[in-house]
């Protein structure tokens, strides 16, 4: 079982299509950072309940998109984000534990997909980004994100990459078209409307987008203060 449908995305990470629909926006701010991202839950079945998708791990907080679980391998995205979480060290330590291991999961993955359905390959797998996870947490004053991505390049050929959000303003992940699109006619979007405004309208941008997609979208703002919910959306309170 893995979540998600294929659509054409925007390269503010990579120049790569994806395969889920799931948006989330790491956002810089004056006094630390914003993450959002959408409740949208992507199945068979229909009508099902908006589902939480930045979680907290102690005190780490996470956003996965694309192939949560793959049964086929017995990869469970969040199961891996648990563990590594715990890993001593930075955040970076943490984010490099989750890969090394989720890694080895998805080359397993993808071989049984070339192997088992080469349609689905090609459609779901074939020169496309196949997860993105993003981790976020306080670094003593500071907040401080990475986004750990998986793509396969059109030889078939499992990638990685690690994009820490360092002196940039955004970094955007998932299902994006309408934010490329917004970002390209309005060059200064930061400046004019600034990070608490923009992130809600990056959201409200793709969730308009997207066949029969509606609300909650999560924010959370991490800072000075530590971590609060700006829009608690479908999360729960977040653990002291």
């Amino acid at each position: 079982m893995k979540t998600g449908s294929c659509s054409q995305i925007v390269a503010l990470l990579l120049g790569a299509l994806s395969c889920y629909g799931t948006t989330v926006v790491v956002m810089r701010t004056t006094d630390g950072i914003l993450v959002a991202a959408d409740a949208k839950v992507v199945d068979k079945r229909s009508n099902l309940p908006p589902q939480c998708k930045i979680r907290q791990y102690g005190k780490v907080f996470v956003a996965i998109a694309g192939i949560t679980k793959s049964e086929a391998v017995g990869f469970d995205a969040e199961h891996v984000v648990r563990i590594a979480a715990v890993t001593p060290g930075p955040l970076l330590s943490k984010v490099e534990a989750f890969r090394i291991s989720a890694r080895k999961y998805l080359l397993e993955d993808v071989e049984y997909e070339k192997r088992s359905s080469r349609s689905s390959y090609i459609r779901d797998y074939l020169g496309k980004r196949i997860l993105d996870v993003t981790f976020a947490t306080m670094n003593g004053p500071n907040a401080e994100a990475v986004v750990q991505t998986f793509f396969v390049d059109g030889a078939g050929v499992l990638h990685d990459q690690q994009s820490p959000l360092g002196g940039h303003l955004v970094l955007v992940t998932g299902l994006t078209s309408a934010i490329k699109s917004y970002t390209e006619q309005n060059s200064d979007w930061y400046k004019r409307l600034g990070p608490d405004v923009a992130i809600k309208k990056f959201m409200e941008l793709e969730l308009a987008s997207k066949k029969n997609a509606a609300g909650p979208v999560s924010i959370i703002k991490m800072g000075v203060g530590g971590a609060r919910w700006v829009e608690q959306g479908a999360c729960p309170a977040i653990r002291n």
